[in-house]
């Protein structure tokens, strides 16, 4: 398993505030949908800025923010 961080935007209010998510899964598509899963069941208003995978070797983050435009096409 990986850690993921899903950065996002909570509403049109809270425009200038940007928070994280984290999730451990497999694959940026599986901590996406873990996400998206998690916005449905709540009930909320939001919007998905990037999804980055820590790499705990060097102890940085990784954008995989691709994983957003492979989801739109799904969808």
């Amino acid at each position: 398993m990986l850690e993921f961080r899903i950065r996002y935007n909570a509403e049109k209010s809270h425009s200038e505030v940007d928070n994280y998510h984290y999730y451990m899964a497999d694959s940026a598509i599986q901590a996406l949908d873990f996400h998206n899963k998690m916005i449905k069941r709540k009930r909320i208003q939001m919007q998905t800025i990037s999804v980055e995978r820590y790499c705990k070797y060097s102890e940085k983050w990784f954008d995989e923010s691709e994983v957003l435009k492979e989801h739109d096409k799904v969808d």
